[in-house]
């Protein structure tokens, strides 16, 4: 998606309170200047924002199962089992 990034001072309204369910692994999807992002409930309450395709791979992370590897929360690529990060999506 070329160009679709937004400039950094720019911020955009994903979801207001209570838009994304309070259980851990609750999503809400969501198209943002021309990128499909998803956001995503972690295990401390907290919102995490990942695009919704895996750049590893190009699968679709939002149906991917959040999990924790290693002591780190992650959702996993169903394709290919690739973990990413909900914290900084590395």
């Amino acid at each position: 998606m070329a160009g679709a990034r937004a400039d950094v001072d720019e911020w955009v309204l994903a979801a207001r309170p209570g838009e994304v369910g309070g259980d851990v692994g609750a999503r809400k999807h969501l198209q943002l200047n021309e990128r499909f992002v998803s956001l995503i409930r972690g295990r401390n309450g907290g919102l995490h924002c990942l695009d919704s395709v895996c750049y590893h791979a190009g699968g679709p992370l939002l149906i991917g199962d959040v999990e924790d590897v290693n002591g780190v929360e992650c959702i996993r690529c169903p394709w290919h089992a690739y973990p990413v990060r909900l914290l900084g999506g590395a």
